[in-house]
């Protein structure tokens, strides 16, 4: 049974934050269900297709890094986003590889970005940088090589 991207999140992961309806329709999740909470969306929502998956930098807000996935039916007709957001220090989350294989491209440009890691998921190989840049230039505080 397809069920209603919301509901699903709501009764199935404790301290969701889940909000809008139809394409505006989200979920914030807490770090240690990110996995599980793609996992449901896939199996009982039918969202099978991962769009998108990156990260923002809201540095001076709490917890400094967001990460979103972008999820579609793959049809067109039904998208869902899902959120987690991650401290400065430790930005760990477990990688969403084993439910979504093609988030191991979006995940290596969330590493070499930002510096998030993904617990489970690809080596943590720079792919947008050469393997010997330091720093993580989609940061807001990057100040660049000198």
């Amino acid at each position: 049974m397809i069920r209603n991207p919301i509901e699903a999140v709501g009764d199935g992961i404790r301290g969701a934050k889940v909000s809008g309806e139809g394409a505006a329709a989200r979920a914030e999740v807490p770090p240690e269900r990110w996995e599980d909470a793609a996992a449901i969306l896939k199996v009982q929502s039918g969202l099978s297709a991962l769009m998108d998956l990156f990260c923002i930098d809201r540095e001076g807000e709490g917890l400094r890094f967001e990460i979103v996935a972008k999820l579609s039916d793959g049809g067109g007709g039904s998208r869902f986003t899902l959120t987690a957001r991650l401290p400065e220090t430790g930005s760990e989350i477990a990688s969403l590889v084993r439910v979504h294989p093609a988030a191991e491209w979006y995940e290596r440009e969330c590493f070499d970005m930002f510096g998030i890691s993904f617990r489970g998921g690809p080596a943590h190989k720079r792919i947008l940088t050469e393997d010997d840049f330091h720093g993580h230039p989609l940061r807001k505080d990057f100040r660049g090589v000198s």
